[in-house]
Order: C-alpha cells, then sequence, then structure tokens
C-alpha cells in the first residue's frame, strides 16, 4: 500500500511592516551588486491578538546578481508586546518582470506588486517561555514593497 502524502497547511503567523532606511551602497563584489538597508522600526501583529515591534539596528545585505535576481538576506529583531524577543534571520528572492526591471532601472522603486514576485524563508529564534516552539518551525513568508522606506512581510507557518 502506497502512502498518500498531502502538502502541509499553511497558517499565516505575523504580519511584519518594517520600515527601512536608504540605501548604503557596497558596490559592486565578484557576486554582484550589493548594499545594506537598514532596518530603523516598524510594527507587527498576527491574526490571534499577537502584537509587537520590529527593533530598529538590523540591516537587509541585499545582492543583486548579475542574472537580474536580487537576493534578500535581512537579520533583525522583534520585540512582542509580552516581551519576547524574536531574532529574525530572513532570507529570499526578488524577480522582477522585465517591465518591472526597466522600471527599477529608471529608478522608479517601488515598482507595481504586479510586476515583482518575492519570497523568503525566516528563520526564528526566541528563549524559553511562550513562544519558545518557534525554534521547531518551518515559516515562509510573502514579500510586498508598498513604499520606499517600508517592506511589507506575512510570515505563514507550515502546520
Amino acid at each position: 500500500m502506497q502512502a498518500v502524502h498531502l502538502p502541509p497547511p499553511l497558517q499565516l503567523w505575523l504580519n511584519l511592516s518594517v520600515n527601512i532606511g536608504p540605501e548604503m551602497a557596497v558596490g559592486n563584489t565578484e557576486d554582484g551588486y550589493r548594499c545594506l538597508y537598514p532596518i530603523t522600526g516598524g510594527v507587527v501583529h498576527g491574526p490571534d491578538g499577537l502584537s509587537g515591534r520590529v527593533l530598529p539596528g538590523g540591516f537587509d545585505n541585499y545582492l543583486q546578481r548579475e542574472d537580474g535576481v536580487g537576493i534578500m538576506d535581512a537579520r533583525y529583531a522583534v520585540q512582542l508586546d509580552d516581551g519576547a524577543v524574536l531574532l529574525v534571520h530572513n532570507r529570499g528572492f526578488l524577480h522582477l518582470s522585465p517591465a518591472g526591471a526597466a522600471l527599477e532601472r529608471n529608478g522608479v522603486w517601488p515598482v507595481p506588486a504586479e510586476l515583482y514576485h518575492c519570497r523568503c524563508q525566516p528563520e526564528i529564534r526566541t528563549g524559553a517561555g511562550p513562544h519558545h516552539w518557534v525554534n521547531h518551525q518551518v515559516f515562509v513568508g510573502t514579500v510586498h514593497y508598498p513604499l520606499a522606506d517600508r517592506v511589507d512581510i506575512a510570515i505563514y507557518r507550515l502546520a
């Protein structure tokens, strides 16, 4: 008898609205164009009443590869209203359509949402307490750029 494997459901766990500062250029490297985006704050909320804030001080170490794919590699912290601190390491890919890439080359940012696709894999860690379960979960997320200085991230837990 062959086992039936159904895909795991996704459950929305947390929405983040992350404020970012201006690009800090590192420049062209052997991997592509690299820059840092400082994380200056933000807010978080979840569908079950979870809320808190994004702590200032993190960075997205962004890489624009020669093939046009953008690589996010952000590290930052979230403090929940109950005092718990979550450490977030969020990695992902930004794919612009040809029209989106053309707009970006001409200095337009953000580009309309239908002109890009951005997904991430946040790894979340915390200490003992009511949120310790996040240390043993797999998360995925969607990333949207509504403003030049803001990134919205929806984090889903694989249930």
